[in-house]
């Protein structure tokens, strides 16, 4: 009897380890195929394993234990099949020893060396308190190079510095950021130190500072010591391109904000028969006359919006009434730029004139989309009814394009694939245009359906004669016609080919300007010279200089707009030397009261 108790007291006791007990040290059977990793960093331990490709993961179990001595205990399950673990419940300066199991989609198990299990020490935490803000090594190598420019350009506010390493992380095309994703508030203050933010940004001490706080991130963003190394190499390499691309393309896109007005008109919307919205961007805040700005319909008016601390860039949104289909932005009688609300899709207005639909107002766009072709010239003549359209690009059939006037099929491009740049152009005899606007879509066609990528509006009692320069590039005015063939600039090649050799004419400086600026040429070889203002019209304004002989030599003259209206004016250089033809050149400048 009493063996039998002690038999059945030793079950109970069996049984009740069974139960209560935690997870028991597991019994691997057969050989470790699992190659496990540990890397320490401060305050957690990185585990990383590699599974024979055989192995099909269906569950993870991490176990651990604190000596040598003690039995491994099951710290997590994992229903993944991520080969890494991050564990961050770990006491300081301990050491810690881990296996690591798999369960197969087929329910077997595998395991890591459990008789030379790997370990490693939770290093001690140090107090960072930007740690938890931080979660990527971009993350931090930003917060690096933010301290280094502050360092070196102190007066850079927080603001600019953090949009200008924003500028880095942009993978699409580079060449106009600087105007689309970075406030063009601040462009001025990096033009005097823009061949100088390489130095601030990639030099040996950034670079090994990034390197050096391996033991503090390295876990945090699970990577092993190799991957760490690697990623820091590539991301400083790539931020040194891509920075390289931002310095040559600064220019570029400062001098188009130069020549805007104060104000454009950046896009519109407006439901059919209902309210239109209109979206503004300020360019120049420094030149606004705060009072003398309003939108213009027929006999009615809306003031713009324009307070005193307003900065360069802000967006600004005015509700248009129903009836109006136009506008014109105004700026006391000075005309700067016209809208047409024809259409029942929002558009936006680019800065090289494409009137390109989207899905939401938002932001300035400088360019239509790329395409590989493209409507690259528009000749109407109201006085015929008829109408000119020049197609260019390179395609190799990919895409099929249309083009639509006023809703209604016109044209369906076929185009013969070839690797150089082709033209191809077409006339159109309307004959049943209802007075008022030619609407034009230059569309994509993609299984079957029928996308716009730009429209092209056009008055129909107004002669238009308009083409790309260069070819894809903005649009501009012309008084010839180049269809089907490269788009040529005002200046023949026989003049082009000698303006190096005749004189240099520099853009005026300050441009624009709200009192007086200088215009200078530089004259690199004796000839007769002719140097005139005149408005947007044509009307000559001032004569500096007319049909006298100069020689070699810089010059420079001051122009004041003081008995002049606000607005665009040309300047123009007419130079002739040994009975060639005279070689004429000129350029915009915009005057503000």
């Amino acid at each position: 009897m009493k063996n039998a108790y002690k038999i059945y007291l030793l079950r109970m006791i069996l049984l009740s380890g069974l139960l209560w007990a935690d997870e028991p040290e597991p019994n691997w059977i057969g050989a470790p195929v699992i190659d496990l990793s540990v890397y320490e960093g401060i305050g957690s331990l990185f585990l990383e394993w590699s599974v024979p490709d055989t192995i099909q993961v269906e569950r993870v179990r991490i176990y651990d234990r604190s000596s040598n001595y003690d039995p491994f205990e099951l710290k997590t399950e994992l229903i993944t099949t991520s080969n890494r673990y991050l564990d961050t419940d770990c006491e300081q300066q301990d050491r810690y020893f881990y296996l690591v199991g798999i369960v197969d989609i087929f329910g077997r198990t595998f395991h890591s060396d459990d008789q030379h299990p790997s370990f490693g020490s939770c290093l001690q935490y140090e107090n960072n308190e930007n740690f938890e803000k931080l979660y990527s090594v971009w993350d931090l190598m930003k917060q690096i190079m933010a301290e280094s420019l502050a360092d070196h350009f102190p007066l850079l506010t927080d603001e600019t510095v953090s949009a200008l390493l924003g500028l880095l992380e942009m993978e699409n095309d580079l060449k106009f950021v600087w105007i689309e994703d970075f406030p063009i508030y601040a462009l001025p203050d990096i033009e005097p130190i823009i061949g100088d933010i390489s130095s601030a940004l990639f030099h040996e001490e950034i670079f090994e500072s990034i390197i050096e706080q391996e033991k503090t991130y390295r876990n945090r963003f699970l990577l092993t010591p190799f991957e760490w190394n690697e990623k820091i190499k590539e991301l400083y390499l790539t931020a040194e391109d891509r920075w390289s691309s931002l310095s040559d393309t600064y220019q570029l896109c400062y001098d188009r904000i130069l020549a805007l007005p104060p104000i454009r008109i950046s896009g519109g919307s407006k439901h059919k028969d209902g309210p239109g919205e209109l979206m503004l961007h300020v360019i120049h805040h420094d030149l606004l006359d705060q009072e003398n700005f309003y939108l213009l319909s027929n006999n009615e008016s809306i003031d713009v919006p324009i307070g005193a601390d307003i900065l360069a860039g802000t967006e600004l949104r005015i509700n248009i009434p129903a009836h109006w289909n136009n506008v014109s932005l105004m700026h006391g009688e000075t005309f700067i730029q016209g809208f047409y609300f024809l259409l029942d899709i929002p558009v936006i207005i680019t800065f090289d004139g494409d009137l390109v639909p989207v899905d939401s107002l938002n932001g300035m766009v400088v360019s239509r989309p790329v395409s590989d072709l493209w409507i690259n010239e528009i000749i109407w003549k109201s006085s015929t009814s008829t109408l000119h359209l020049e197609i260019a690009g390179r395609s190799f059939g990919e895409n099929q394009y249309s083009v639509h006037m006023n809703s209604n099929p016109l044209w369906s491009i076929d185009w013969t694939p070839d690797y150089d740049i082709g033209f191809q152009d077409s006339a159109f005899t309307v004959d049943s245009l209802d007075p008022g606007n030619i609407i034009l879509s230059w569309n994509l066609i993609r299984d079957d359906e029928i996308a716009p990528m730009e429209f092209m509006i056009i008055e129909d009692s107004t002669e238009v004669m308009r083409h790309r320069f260069p070819d894809g590039g903005p649009w501009q005015n012309v008084e010839y016609s180049t269809l089907g063939m490269e788009n040529q600039n005002l200046i023949s090649d026989s003049q082009t080919a000698l303006i190096p050799e005749l004189f240099v004419l520099y853009q005026n400086f300050p441009n624009p300007f709200n009192n007086n600026t200088r215009i200078t040429f530089d004259l690199l070889q004796d000839a007769i010279i002719s140097l005139y203002v005149t408005d947007a019209t044509g009307r000559v304004k001032t004569i500096f200089t007319e049909n006298e002989y100069n020689t070699v030599g810089n010059y420079n003259f001051n122009w004041s707009g003081e008995n002049h209206s606000t607005g665009l004016y040309f300047f123009t250089i007419q130079a002739q030397v040994d009975g060639f033809a005279p070689v004429v050149f000129t350029r915009k400048m915009i005057y503000l009261k």
